[in-house]
C-alpha cells in the first residue's frame, strides 16, 4: 500500500506486507455502523506476523460511505509501530 513505511522482516529479511482479515459490519442498537477487521503486518516470504490488533471505522449508513479510513486507525498505527520497533535501534 502507498504511503506506508514498513521495515523487511526482522527474520529472514523479506518483504511485509499490512493485512486486513475477515472485515465485518457491527452495529450498536443505534443506527450506529461500523466496519471492523483485523490488522497484522505479515511476512510475504517467513510468514511471521505481529500480533493482530482490531481496528474499526465509522459507517454513515444513509450515504453508505465510510467516515474515515482504516490507514489513520489507531490499530494501524500500532501494528506499524509494533513491527518497525527493532532492539538495536
Amino acid at each position: 500500500m502507498e504511503g506506508i513505511d514498513l521495515k523487511s522482516c526482522p527474520f529472514c529479511g523479506g518483504e511485509a506486507e499490512l493485512r486486513f482479515e475477515d472485515p465485518k459490519l457491527c452495529a450498536d442498537g443505534f443506527r450506529q455502523y461500523s466496519l471492523r477487521a483485523n490488522v497484522c503486518v505479515k511476512c510475504k516470504n517467513c510468514h511471521f506476523k505481529t500480533e493482530t490488533y482490531i481496528g474499526f471505522v465509522d459507517l454513515n449508513i444513509e450515504k453508505m460511505e465510510l467516515a474515515g479510513s482504516f490507514l489513520e486507525s489507531r490499530a494501524v498505527k500500532q501494528v506499524i509501530n509494533r513491527w518497525n520497533r527493532r532492539a538495536n535501534e
